[in-house]
This record gives structure tokens, C-alpha cells and sequence, in this order.
């Protein structure tokens, strides 16, 4: 009967492990579109706004100042990198009533995520 047990367990830690696989694979793939249409807009590989697209996967939910603190530039060029990314459909602005800092989302790695 334990043995049945350890059986059990291993398939659901499988099946938990295939899930992730999956998902990552997915999490690449819209990583990739993101990056095609990122440099089919015109951007540049190695700039402010192909590198912010390229931290989307771990940063999904963004602003500003934290995208300008973790490619080491100032405010403006994430901004306007931040911008080019909202005008190509790779980021959403989310308005937040009564506050005065914009916040950012990529949809497409939102929605991977919350599945």
C-alpha cells in the first residue's frame, strides 16, 4: 500500500513538473514575440527599450523610475523606451486613481502567469 503511495506521489510531481516545463516554454516564446516586434518597431538590440522588453518576463508589472534604476539610465530614456513599448502593444497603462506615478503591465506575460 505505501508503495501505491510513493507511485501516486511521483505522478503528481510529474504532472507539477510537465506544468512548468510547459509554461516556461510559453513564458520563451512570448518573450521571443516580444523581442521580434520590439526590433521590427525599430528598436535596438542592447537599447534602453529592447532591454526593458527583455526584463518583462521577470518584471511584467513596471514603472518608470524602476525600469530607468535597473538599466542604469535616466528617467527620460525609460520613459521614452516605456512609451515606444506602450505604442508597439508590448506594455498597458493602468490608471490609478489619485496617484501620480504611471504603472505599466504586459498583458501577455500577466495572462501566462495567472493560468
Amino acid at each position: 500500500m505505501q508503495a501505491l503511495l510513493w507511485v501516486v506521489l511521483c505522478e503528481g510531481i510529474k504532472e507539477q513538473a510537465d506544468a512548468a516545463v510547459d509554461r516556461i516554454d510559453r513564458l520563451v516564446a512570448i518573450r521571443e514575440s516580444i523581442l521580434e516586434t520590439v526590433l521590427a518597431a525599430g528598436s535596438r538590440r542592447g537599447g534602453a527599450t529592447y532591454r526593458i522588453a527583455d526584463e518583462l518576463i521577470g518584471y511584467p508589472i513596471i514603472d518608470v523610475p524602476s525600469a530607468a534604476a535597473r538599466q542604469g539610465v535616466i528617467y527620460q530614456s525609460a520613459n521614452e523606451a516605456i512609451n515606444r513599448l506602450v505604442s508597439v502593444g508590448v506594455l498597458r497603462e493602468v490608471r490609478r486613481s489619485g496617484r501620480t506615478r504611471k504603472i505599466f503591465l504586459s498583458d501577455a506575460v500577466l495572462n501566462e502567469l495567472s493560468h
